[in-house]
């Protein structure tokens, strides 16, 4: 039997030390070569909605073919040159921007409803081979993204970057939400309706209270280049 590699607890507690007091003495000067630990961001995470009778009539293997089918084109329609990651994991999927400005936070939201959009492109595919509908709830907010980089003493060459904060969080739960069979699958923070244009903003329905001081718009955006596209392949806006 194979054994894992060891992993000495005095080693780890060192390395705490080290991170924490580096954290402590650290100065972050603009406009310098210092590492940046916060940054202001946006977040769309979208979660994947397949219903307990499909999962109950299929193989294994053919939900795995669903969860890769719509993953892969998620993570296609959300690239985007202000994207700092883009990840999946289950049937999650998560992406992080860069939003400097108001144009940047505008750009997510219209990636937001690109990934709503796609919905009914994917299930024309899988209408197409008699396949059940897939539907999904996205999630989105703003605020700021922290970011660390680790690094492994066994080889210094290997970086691993991990960005974390209340904005994915947020947007976890918001995607959460959203896909719980509302009729209105796009769910935004209200810190990131906040820095939306008036245009923007009218595409999403008054505040929801969501408890402990957090407000949510709803609302069903789409993207105009791909609705025309689903609309002259005769698909219905339900999906």
């Amino acid at each position: 039997m194979d054994l894992i590699e060891p992993f000495s607890p005095d080693a780890a507690v060192a390395r705490i030390d080290g991170a924490l007091t580096g954290i402590a003495s650290r100065q972050l000067r603009a406009g310098t070569d210092s590492e940046v630990l916060a940054w202001p961001g946006a977040v769309i995470v979208t979660e994947l909605r397949i219903p307990g009778a499909v999962t109950a009539r299929h193989r294994p293997a053919e939900l795995v073919s669903l969860y890769q089918v719509w993953t892969a084109e998620v993570l296609e329609a959300l690239h985007d040159r202000r994207a700092r990651h883009l990840g999946a994991s289950g049937d999650r999927v998560t992406a992080v921007y860069a939003t400097p400005a108001q144009s940047d936070v505008a750009a997510v939201f219209d990636l937001a409803a690109r990934a709503n959009t796609l919905r009914w492109v994917v299930n024309r595919a899988l209408r197409r081979q008699t396949r059940e509908p897939i539907d999904a709830g996205i999630g989105v907010d703003a605020g700021p993204v922290l970011t660390i980089s680790t690094y492994q003493d066994q080889n210094p060459a290997v970086e691993t970057t991990v960005h974390f904060g209340e904005p994915i969080t947020r947007a976890e739960d918001l995607a959460r939400i959203a896909g719980q069979g509302n009729p209105e699958p796009v769910w935004c923070g209200a810190d990131f309706v906040d820095q939306l244009d008036r245009g923007r903003r009218r595409l999403l329905a008054e505040a929801v209270d969501l408890g402990q001081e957090a407000d949510a718009y709803s609302g069903h955006p789409v993207d105009d280049e791909l609705w025309s596209w689903a609309e002259t392949r005769s698909i219905r806006r339900a999906g």
